[in-house]
């Protein structure tokens, strides 16, 4: 709560909060547990809506905290890749651009195979290459659904306003601070990802050819 108390109180920044709820376990007993279900977004202290699935893992990115979490691909029709992004880091640079701000997002990520269903051929870098280039689509698509609803409903949940404080106090100051939220949603946003899977775990492809050709 002391941060949210922080955040109400800075200009370029609303605040989000953890809110959790109950879902099925997954396991064998199939009792309910309670699990973080998403971030409640509020735009000053109102709550305008929330962030789920997707859109949290975009807040996170955003927030440069990722942490370690798992994300399914198509590969291609039908078949999957499970990778589990262990590793991540992301700079935001605020450039201005005659009356409104584009933002330079740079992301590198660095994940492993948890789970294949896709068929590649893990012993020809082709296939490497692929799901680097899934996964750097992934983030992306992650970020730019949090930015949509950020946009929209004229919230800083990125704290994107501090950016631009930062790198521009004097123009923060005479034009921006008291409609940052209005100017946010006109801003532009461009991504250079650099996403490198480096493991694959063949332990679970093995466990699923081996029941599939029984």
């Amino acid at each position: 709560m002391k941060r949210v108390a922080e955040k109400l109180g800075k200009v370029g920044s609303d605040p989000v909060i953890i809110y959790m709820g109950v879902q099925p376990s997954k396991g064998p007993d199939k009792n309910d547990e309670i699990t973080v279900l998403g971030y409640a977004q509020f735009k000053g202290d109102r709550m305008v809506g929330v962030f789920e699935n997707d859109e949290m893992q975009g807040l996170n990115w955003l927030l440069g905290k990722p942490g370690v979490y798992d994300t399914t691909l198509d590969v291609v029709k039908d078949k999957k890749a499970t990778l589990q992004v262990y590793e991540g880091n992301i700079k935001i640079y605020p450039i201005r651009q005659g009356d409104h701000f584009r933002f330079r997002i740079e992301v590198t990520a660095a994940a492993r195979v948890k789970e294949d269903q896709s068929g590649l051929n893990f012993s020809e870098s082709r296939s490497y290459l692929e799901l680097d280039r899934l996964l750097a689509a992934d983030i992306r698509k992650d970020m730019q659904s949090t930015i949509d609803r950020m946009q929209r409903l004229q919230t800083d949940s990125a704290s994107l306003g501090i950016l631009v404080n930062r790198d521009y106090p004097d123009l923060w100051k005479q034009s921006l601070k008291d409609n940052w939220r209005q100017q946010l949603a006109k801003c532009e946003f461009e991504y250079d990802i650099q996403a490198k899977v480096t493991e694959s775990g063949m332990i679970e492809r093995n466990v699923i050819e081996g029941s599939e050709s029984r």
